[in-house]
């Protein structure tokens, strides 16, 4: 009934500082931008950006347990690339028991897992 996740919705602060920070910095193609709402499509989920609301708000420190991430190719390329752009690593690569991963956070501090294997 349900074997794809389809999409990853964030709330965000700021908009433009969050679609800035997706499209020039992570390099992920923007489908549609607006101040309330901007979707980026990638090769699996498409990720949603919802502008904060008086329901929808941004935790001041995000420690609700909402994290995800993108698979690469080379995560020492990538690391080096995203290090030299001023991303917040909370950790740098690090082989793991499933392969070489690395988190970093974006502007509303939600936390991005990078892995060279699928997970």
């Amino acid at each position: 009934m349900f074997d794809t996740i389809a999409m990853v919705i964030l709330t965000v602060k700021d908009m433009k500082e969050s679609v800035f920070f997706y499209e020039k910095v992570l390099g992920l193609p923007l489908k549609f931008q607006s101040p309330e709402w901007s979707e980026f499509k990638t090769k699996g989920a498409r990720l949603g950006l919802h502008a904060e609301t008086d329901t929808l708000k941004v935790s001041a420190s995000q420690k609700l347990g909402i994290s995800f991430g993108f698979s690469v190719t080379s995560l020492d390329d990538v690391y080096a690339t995203l290090h030299e752009k001023g991303v917040q690593f909370v950790t740098p690569p690090r082989v793991t028991s499933h392969g070489k991963l690395a988190i970093f956070k974006d502007p509303n501090n939600y936390l991005i897992s990078l892995g060279e294997e699928d997970f």
